[in-house]
């Protein structure tokens, strides 16, 4: 667009050779220069001519640009207060589910806390202590016994190490037999305890009510992530289209200004090529 279809070095050529002709007395000749100066002084206003055209039909687009740049930075406007009310709204939702969580702990330890000595899960809960303090008591017997200690002093003599720690454990602790019975009878009192302890919360109503409480604040939750998804969304949307169109309205500005420059170029060239040739033109 804009690019000129004018040659400078064609008006001069036809202006020394119409002065030579004229010096010459060559009538025709003059009038063949007079007429093709008059061709190209044609060309030239209607090139200009085209350029205003297309500049006008360019500055027509502005106004529509700019009418739909002001309707994408509403509904931007629009679209971040919705945005933000969606992440407060998260936000308050993942809080509810924090406090619904921390309440059905609480509950559950009430639950298992006032439970006798002498039921199901206070025995097992005995048996899940006293196997505790014997893997314990294992592990303190190692430690505290004067073969490990001397070993100790003579891997650490060059100096504490991660590797060193590692090592000493494995040797002394993970594979002593009596830690390693100790351990295991933990391991299933621990299982057998976490076993009665679920089966009295179900069957416990406040707990039940407290853990169905939890799932539906956790399905709130996730309905309300969905929905702040879906928002953030089309609040992306409308920032990338308050992009492209602040970006085609930088687009179409450039074009006019592309535009303007040629026209003073074809203007400029227009009345030099007048000024310098004009005389071509006279009879």
């Amino acid at each position: 667009m804009f690019r000129h279809r004018i040659v400078p070095a064609f008006a001069f050529a036809v202006a020394v050779a119409a002065l030579a002709s004229i010096a010459l007395g060559d009538k025709k000749q003059e009038e063949q220069m007079r007429r093709e100066y008059h061709a190209r002084l044609k060309a030239i206003e209607h090139e200009e001519s085209v350029i205003r055209r297309q500049i006008q039909q360019l500055e027509k687009q502005v106004p529509e640009v700019k009418k739909q740049l002001q309707a994408t930075q509403q509904v931007l406007q629009v679209m971040a207060g919705q945005a933000q009310a969606a992440k407060a709204q998260l936000d308050e939702a993942k809080a509810e589910t924090k406090r619904m969580s921390q309440k059905l702990d609480d509950v559950a330890e009430e639950v298992i806390a006032g439970k006798p000595a002498d039921s199901p899960v206070g025995k097992a809960r005995a048996a899940g202590t006293k196997a505790k303090k014997a893997y314990t008591d294992a592990i303190d017997a190692i430690k505290h016994s004067k073969a490990f200690k001397e070993a100790y002093q003579r891997a650490t003599s060059e100096g504490t190490s991660p590797k060193i720690v590692a090592q000493l454990r494995k040797q002394w602790f993970d594979n002593d037999p009596t830690v390693i019975d100790a351990r295991e009878q933990l391991a299933k009192a621990r299982r057998e305890y976490e076993t009665l302890r679920l089966e009295t919360l179900r069957n416990d109503p406040d707990w039940k009510r407290a853990a169905s409480n939890l799932k539906a604040t956790k399905e709130q939750e996730q309905r309300t992530d969905d929905q702040t998804k879906s928002v953030l969304g089309r609040y992306a949307t409308a920032q990338r289209r308050v992009t492209i169109t602040k970006r085609n309205l930088g687009k179409l500005q450039a074009k006019i200004q592309q535009g303007h420059r040629a026209l003073n170029s074809t203007v400029n060239f227009k009345n030099n090529f007048k000024r310098q040739y004009g005389h071509l033109g006279k009879k």
